[in-house]
């Protein structure tokens, strides 16, 4: 198992961040955003820099963590924005080749929860479609189960990973946010482990939904990753540990965090706290 992390939750710019990953001895990073800029919203020329640094510090990207996919399926105008969003879905990709990376993340858009059979077979065709446009290219979508859309129970990841039928596409785990929807991690783990070929460490409660320390939450993030021992993954632990009001969570989350609570002082002391557990974590499996 290898470790990376969203070091944009560090939030105070990217070279700052690349100095502390480098102080806490990470050798991979997940790409969310850079100087509060949305990966996919990034130029290719600013893209060359950034590969440019890294290789410079030795650092490689797990995963291109792009936003693909979080739109509501449910307007009127979601044909001209699906139109708009895969030129989007392109632009990553290009980004993703640029830096080397094998991973690109995607969702499967955001929807009410009694409107999934409604819009079950639009989904799939859409979804079909992302597969389509990497058929020939050295990448593999990872689906996250993101809250409120399609894929964020244990029914619906396996009916999208069984419907798109496809070696290219496979599930990153998040088992906080299968908490948020009221679903057990290990229980989500045990219908879905082989399809899982990435995880993001993140933990929350049941009762109020709020992230916290992986570990101290329900999450069962040390069961997890002794499941995922005992099935000799080999994959990444990206941490994410959503801690702070970091400056872009407010553009990755659909209700208002400005009334969060801060567990930490900084996102580099959220960042460094929550590698310090996973690592001592690793250490009781």
């Amino acid at each position: 198992m290898k470790i990376s992390g969203f070091i944009d939750e560090i939030d105070i710019g990217f070279e700052k961040e690349i100095e502390v990953v480098k102080k806490l001895g990470m050798n991979y990073i997940e790409l969310r955003s850079v100087d509060g800029i949305n990966v996919s919203d990034l130029s290719i020329e600013k893209v060359n820099e950034i590969k440019k640094t890294l290789q410079n510090e030795s650092i490689k990207v797990s995963c291109i963590a792009s936003p693909i996919g979080k739109i509501d399926i449910d307007e009127a105008d979601f044909e001209n924005r699906f139109e708009e969003h895969f030129k989007k879905f392109k632009h990553v990709l290009n980004i993703a080749q640029i830096l080397e990376v094998k991973y690109v993340r995607v969702f499967s858009f955001f929807l009410k929860r009694e409107q999934k059979e409604k819009y079950k077979d639009l989904i799939l065709e859409k979804m079909k479609s992302f597969i389509k446009e990497i058929s020939n290219l050295d990448i593999i979508l990872l689906h996250e189960n993101e809250k409120g859309i399609f894929g964020d129970d244990i029914e619906s990841c396996l009916n999208l990973i069984e419907a798109m039928d496809s070696k290219k596409f496979k599930l990153i785990f998040d088992p906080a946010n299968f908490v948020q929807v009221g679903v057990s991690p290990l229980k989500a783990y045990e219908k879905l482990k082989k399809f899982v070929e990435y995880v993001h460490l993140k933990d929350a409660n049941f009762s109020s939904h709020e992230n916290v320390l992986i570990g101290t939450g329900d999450g069962e993030i040390l069961e997890l990753l002794k499941e995922l021992k005992r099935d000799n993954f080999k994959g990444f632990l990206s941490l994410e540990p959503h801690l702070i009001n970091f400056s872009v969570l407010q553009s990755l989350e659909q209700e208002d965090v400005n009334e969060r609570k801060a567990q930490f002082k900084d996102g580099e002391e959220a960042f460094k706290k929550s590698l310090e557990t996973l690592l001592k974590m690793i250490e009781k499996i």
